[in-house]
């Protein structure tokens, strides 16, 4: 006597195991046509703001029309440029440092604010410096929160956290 049960429990593993690999690679192909966006990881402690930039080598062909990642480097050393930091916060750049790691790009600029519980939003200008790109995944963590945002290009904003009161 045939058990359907046992059988059909067997058919479906043996489907699974051979389906597996073509189901991770649907997840790499997605990932390729995603090639327009940075990583931002914001942080906003006490009085001191520190922007986190990364660009991956990878994307570079998509974003940039610099020729190489040192031409895009030597733009990005311009903090105030790039970001639009409301000025009820009273931020100003003290400083910014650039890591070339082979052909990825990070870039950390650092903002000391006078007025930091005023920092409400902060306005992404990289449209001229990277025109491919399509949106800035972000994540801001401060004093008394974290949160993860898809800020699309052009015209997206990143969204502070009010400030405890």
């Amino acid at each position: 006597m045939v058990n359907y049960s046992c059988l059909r429990g067997h058919l479906l593993s043996g489907l699974l195991i051979v389906f597996m690999p073509f189901a991770a690679l649907a997840n790499v192909l997605h990932r390729a046509v995603e090639p327009a966006q940075v990583l931002l990881d914001i942080t906003l402690h006490n009085n001191d703001l520190t922007l986190f930039l990364s660009i991956p080598a990878a994307v570079m062909p998509w974003m940039s029309v610099e020729d190489t990642p040192q031409t895009l480097v030597e733009d990005l050393r311009k903090p105030a440029r790039h970001w639009g930091v409301n000025s009820k916060a009273k931020c100003s750049a003290l400083n910014r440092r650039i890591f070339l790691a082979g052909q990825d790009i990070q870039v950390v600029y650092e903002f000391a604010c006078l007025a930091p519980n005023r920092l409400e939003q902060i306005h992404p200008k990289l449209q001229a410096l990277l025109p491919g790109l399509k949106q800035i995944n972000t994540w801001v963590s401060t004093d008394s929160s974290q949160n993860k945002q898809v800020v699309p290009i052009p015209g997206g904003i990143i969204k502070l956290p009010a400030p405890d009161r």
